[in-house]
């Protein structure tokens, strides 16, 4: 087994290998790009995380409470976020893969070829969550005065943790497609979008957001800051990982090393348990999955639809391609699981929002709390849309795949092609936002000043991340992937998603300084000359930006369709 798993992982390098020698000079240069970025990323997040907890271990006897309990909530998130990712790539690699059927053609050992795709998943599911630790290890590395060993032995315990997720990850996915036949897939995935939404709902109510604005009367606000705790939940891995790598940090190795250990078993136990289910179990599930590919196709509700009803002002290339792209997207139940996600982040948010109440705030916190109020809220919009755009927008070019050249040949050209795509991607964002908005509105009770400002960075954000994810789309094209997860998370999406964070970043740091001057002074501020004058300076800066965010992509994306040699 040991050879054949070798020899699969030596074919999975030299695939890679060669995708960096095709691309040549430009290729590296792309990585350069990339790893710039990606750079200057990090140490940002590293220097914004190490004043956040800076200011925290001011705070005279809580300070170390804190921050302990923040990392345990980051590591009970990293949990629920990388468990999930596990199942919806796991689907992919195992079931969804073009080239699965060729490799159990081949005269390997199975469970090596299991193993094999085992790595794939785990590499592609827990390598962002790897780099975020380290500006989050740095940070409380930098604080807590700790040297480099600990600061190296912190990603050890990460390693579990990791293995630990993805491999609960895989057997509970193979589990599912074994009890849910393949040509009920599609109820399989409402299954796990019910599971996800429960135990997110769970998640939210275990680290109890209600605590950070809804102090008793009569407590002190020191006493208050020190209440709020992650969830007491020590058989959680992310408990065991959380001790662990504050332990190595803050010095208490015997701690650390008990908590190690903890964190050792469970990954030896986890990887035995996917290593049971990778025989008969999974082959059964995957034959399942393969028998309905070949069923014939039945018509749904959506299919009987008579859209040319409705869609009769346009154009009849532009028409049958929007009718083309609805019925792609309801059709292919791999789209389901990620909208599903959607809806469990929405729910969460609501659930999240519906908890806090500014009536109960101590008194001289309330200006304060409303100016962070204002930016989580339109920040948790923008990156929702942000997500959707990257899973959705972005991959809507490459995923006409190799049949791009039907559209090539279509009586349209590249910039109406474009043009369909945005406003096809558009519509659902911008009602997306605007909800969001209300239900914040509703929730937390915000004037209508705030709300009507809130609902125009909606459709800014709308417009300038649907535009964003057509024009980078159309950049970098992957018409090779084997799945839609692959897409996303290629180079030009994981460009997309800095640019997009960035984007959401400058523009909530151009309108931070107008709102907060109306929460301190009221509508009134904009009387006095030096307060207007800054204020319209922010907002023309802020327009320029979406300006530039809407129609350089938009004009990039169109000349490297024109430029594309099929």
């Amino acid at each position: 087994m040991t050879a054949d798993l070798l020899a699969l992982l030596r074919i999975t390098s030299r695939t890679v290998k060669n995708s960096f020698l095709k691309a040549g000079r430009r290729g590296a240069g792309r990585g350069a790009v990339l790893a710039v970025i990606g750079a200057l990323f990090l140490f940002g997040a590293y220097r914004g995380l190490g004043r956040v907890l800076a200011a925290f271990m001011n705070i005279p006897g809580v300070g170390s409470v804190l921050i302990e309990k923040l990392l345990a909530m980051v590591f009970l998130t990293f949990l629920f976020l990388l468990l999930f990712s596990n199942i919806i790539i796991a689907i992919a690699t195992y079931y969804l893969s073009d080239d699965m059927s060729l490799q159990l053609s081949l005269p390997v050992n199975r469970r090596a070829l299991f193993l094999s795709r085992y790595a794939k998943v785990t590499v592609n599911s827990s390598w962002m969550v790897f780099f975020m630790g380290l500006p989050i290890f740095a940070a409380y590395a930098a604080v807590l005065k700790s040297g480099l060993p600990g600061f190296l032995a912190s990603f050890a315990a990460l390693g579990l943790f990791l293995l630990i997720a993805s491999s609960l990850g895989v057997t509970l996915t193979v589990f599912m497609m074994k009890v849910f036949p393949a040509k009920r897939i599609r109820d399989f995935f409402v299954f796990l979008s019910v599971a996800v939404v429960c135990a997110l709902l769970v998640f939210i109510r275990l680290l109890q957001p209600e605590k950070l604005t809804n102090p008793n009367e009569q407590m002190l606000f020191k006493e208050f800051i020190a209440s709020l705790q992650a969830p007491s939940a020590p058989y959680l891995p992310s408990f065991w990982a959380s001790q662990a790598v504050f332990g190595f940090l803050s010095g208490a190795y015997y701690n650390a090393l008990k908590y190690l250990g903890f964190l050792t078993a469970a990954a030896g136990a986890t990887f035995a348990l996917m290593l049971s289910v990778s025989g008969n179990i999974f082959l059964r599930g995957w034959w399942n999955s393969a028998e309905n590919q070949l069923m014939r196709y039945r018509k749904k509700f959506f299919d009987r639809i008579d859209y040319r009803k409705y869609l009769g002002r346009l154009g009849p290339a532009v028409r049958e391609m929007v009718i083309k792209d609805v019925l792609v997207f309801v059709r292919d139940s791999t789209q389901w699981p990620q909208l599903m996600i959607i809806v469990a982040i929405n729910i969460i948010y609501v659930a999240n929002i519906s908890m806090i109440d500014l009536s109960k705030l101590p008194a001289g916190y309330s200006i304060i709390i409303k100016d962070v109020l204002f930016l989580v809220i339109m920040g948790f919009a923008g990156f929702v849309i942000a997500s959707i755009a990257a899973r959705f927008v972005f991959s809507s070019i490459s995923i006409e795949g190799r049949s791009f050249w039907v559209v090539r040949m279509a009586p349209m050209t590249p910039g109406e092609f474009l043009k369909e795509k945005f406003w096809i991607n558009f519509w659902p964002l911008l009602a997306l936002s605007e909800v969001l908005v209300f239900l914040s509105a509703i929730f937390v009770k915000i004037d209508l000043f705030t709300c009507i400002i809130s609902a125009v960075m909606g459709v800014f954000f709308s417009v300038c991340l649907t535009a964003m994810g057509i024009g980078l789309g159309a950049i970098f094209p992957k018409f090779d992937a084997a799945n839609t997860a692959e897409i996303a998370t290629s180079y030009g999406g994981i460009l997309y998603m800095i640019f997009a964070i960035g984007y959401i970043g400058i523009s909530e740091f151009l309108l931070a300084y107008p709102m907060h001057m109306y929460y301190t002074r009221g509508i009134s501020f904009f009387a006095g000359t030096e307060s207007l004058l800054w204020a319209c300076l922010a907002v023309f800066v802020f327009l320029l930006v979406q300006a530039a965010a809407f129609a350089l992509p938009m004009m990039r994306g169109k000349r490297a369709l024109e430029r594309l040699e099929l």
